[in-house]
């Protein structure tokens, strides 16, 4: 299996959790978009291009600022997450939205269509630095690029620490499979990108600049999810595919000693969950 292959797995993963990802998932992560779009300071009558949208954690938070006569067109490879945005878009009333299944690394819209282009935790996972060059284009001179990424993830760390004894030795095939691709991907990462965060924040800025932004600035900032328990940390993360389906293939018994290892190796690391960080960059740069 190669990295495309492992990724589309990964992405239908998405699909398939879309509407509990919106429910469990979303909400934890608003404080971070909120941030982001006051960095973006998206303004009226402006055409932003958002990469990676998945529900419209971001969307629906500059949809209001360009107002009528302006557009957010939001992409992602995840028809599911897609088909979530628009139903809440449509909710809302927000009719200055466009939703597009597309690969963030290969942008079809014409040099210089958009005045902003951003990402709320959705830049690709694969060939990223392509879509820096892709934002770079598509941008009008003058515009701006604004994401966030994950600066460090120790709590994902943990997590495998203290799920992987309690792994069914017997995955259906679905499940094998999955767990191929998740470890491409994860070989992937280990080989192309630095994990020390000074290296990875410095190699993010770097790429940006490379790809011809002037202006770059790369700013940590910290966020309290508040999760008051263990089961609230599991209700998170259980609504992404592949823990979703690695949960449900465990049997009672493992479930409940992955419970009790997950709430050891938080108070271990952190002092309990409720300790709990997300540790973010926002970068941004400017054509021209």
């Amino acid at each position: 299996m190669n990295a495309d292959e492992a990724l589309l797995l990964y992405v239908d993963e998405y699909s398939r959790m879309a509407e509990e990802y919106d429910r469990r998932v979303r909400p934890r992560f608003e404080p971070v978009a909120r941030r982001l779009v006051e960095i973006l300071d998206p303004q009226p009558g402006e055409a932003v291009l958002e990469v990676g949208a998945g529900t419209g954690t971001a969307t629906l938070m500059i949809s209001p600022p360009v107002g009528p006569q302006g557009l957010v067109v939001a992409t992602d490879l995840s028809d599911g997450q897609l088909a979530v945005l628009q139903r809440r878009a449509s909710e809302a009333g927000a009719s200055n939205i466009r939703a597009e299944m597309m690969d963030g690394t290969v942008l079809t819209y014409p040099r210089h269509a958009f005045t902003a282009v951003t990402s709320s935790f959705g830049i690709p996972m694969l060939r990223w630095p392509q879509t820096f060059a892709e934002a770079y284009r598509v941008l009008q001179d003058g515009g701006r690029f604004v994401f966030s990424r994950w600066l460090s993830m120790e709590w994902l760390e943990a997590l495998t620490e203290a799920q992987k004894p309690h792994l069914t030795a017997d995955p259906s095939p679905q499940l094998a499979t999955l767990r191929e691709g998740v470890q491409v991907l994860r070989d992937h990462r280990k080989s192309t990108e630095p994990s020390d965060p000074d290296l990875y924040a410095r190699f993010t800025q770097e790429a940006l600049e490379k790809a011809g932004f002037r202006g770059v600035r790369i700013d940590r900032e910290t966020f309290h999810p508040g999760f008051a328990a263990v089961d609230d940390f599991l209700d998170f993360r259980l609504a992404w595919g592949y823990e979703e389906r690695e949960w449900r293939e465990m049997g009672g018994a493992a479930r409940i000693a992955f419970r009790k290892d997950l709430d050891r190796v938080f108070r271990e690391r952190f002092g309990g969950v409720e300790a709990l960080e997300f540790r973010v960059f926002f970068a941004s740069g400017w054509k021209g």
